[in-house]
């Protein structure tokens, strides 16, 4: 009977030791759960953060780009679908005179002017031509011999010469 209490107790003790060791690995794998899981919590959140400021990025930009684009509407270069529709088209706008203004300051230098240049032009006025094959814009004085070169220069050859004059 002493020989089978102790193959009994033989047992128990083994099976206490697997029990030990599956407890010691069951505590670790839990370790390792709990730091996967705060690590994965803590790269939500800052990953939730980022999405945020991101759209918030976004929304600046596109809000920016839409008040863009309605400045391009109105640029010299911007959408055409006025000019269909209105002889003059960009021409009036501000934005097309301080256009033309800027490329011949860049094409020519600067300039000063005064009060007696504005007072010296008289009955002289500003002739603008367009070529529009060569998509250049042709400006002339009304007494000058450069108008004769301008228009000399457009190449009329058909009846429609896509010159907008």
């Amino acid at each position: 009977m002493f020989g089978l209490n102790f193959i009994v107790l033989a047992c128990l003790c083994v099976l206490g030791v697997i029990n030990l060791i599956g407890i010691y690995r069951n505590n670790k794998r839990e370790q390792e759960n709990r730091f996967i899981a705060d690590y994965l919590q803590d790269l939500t959140t800052k990953s939730y953060q980022e999405i945020t400021k991101n759209k918030k990025m976004v929304e600046k930009a596109k809000s920016e780009v839409e008040a863009a684009s309605e400045l391009l509407k109105n640029f010299p270069y911007g959408e055409m679908s006025e000019a269909a529709t209105d002889p003059m088209g960009d021409f009036e706008s501000p934005m097309m005179l301080s256009t033309i203004l800027s490329v011949l300051v860049k094409k020519y230098g600067g300039a000063r002017l005064g009060l007696d240049d504005f007072l010296a032009i008289g009955e002289e006025y500003v002739t603008v031509y367009v070529d529009m094959n060569t998509k250049e814009l042709i400006l002339a004085l009304s007494s000058g011999s450069l108008e004769a070169d301008a228009l000399s220069a457009l190449k009329y050859g058909s009846s429609d010469d896509n010159t907008f004059h």
